[in-house]
């Protein structure tokens, strides 16, 4: 979000680049409103939460791929929490909360969710 606030100012004085950065500014708030609502459905262990968190961390790691020759700081500083991440996300005891909290929906589907069993 703090991208995009920087993107959104400099176009107040970017000139010519103003529309180019007003327009990347806004696809970066996007991206953190979407972000902000995976983080919290990933909490509450919403059943879309995980697909959408896995693939934001793939497109991060390759991300952190292809910026590893202009600096290996800011590639490791992409790859690794990703590769935390997918590590984190694939254990059985998340694995088997997940299940609990699906099989929880699909029996009481209009109840509002329990508050999810942590580690």
């Amino acid at each position: 979000m703090a991208v995009a606030g920087a993107c959104i100012v400099l176009a107040v004085t970017g000139g010519q680049l103003g529309t180019s950065l007003l327009a990347l500014g806004v696809m970066f708030a996007i991206l953190g409103v979407g972000m902000i609502a995976v983080t919290r459905s990933l909490w509450v262990m919403h059943r879309w939460a995980r697909p959408a968190a896995i693939a934001w961390q793939v497109l991060q790691a390759l991300f952190g791929v292809s910026t590893f020759q202009a600096g290996p700081l800011l590639g490791l500083a992409a790859i690794v929490p990703a590769v935390v991440f997918l590590y984190a996300i694939f254990q059985p005891r998340v694995l088997y909360a997940f299940e609990d909290a699906i099989a929880y929906h699909e029996a009481h589907p209009s109840a509002p969710a329990p508050p999810p069993k942590r580690w």
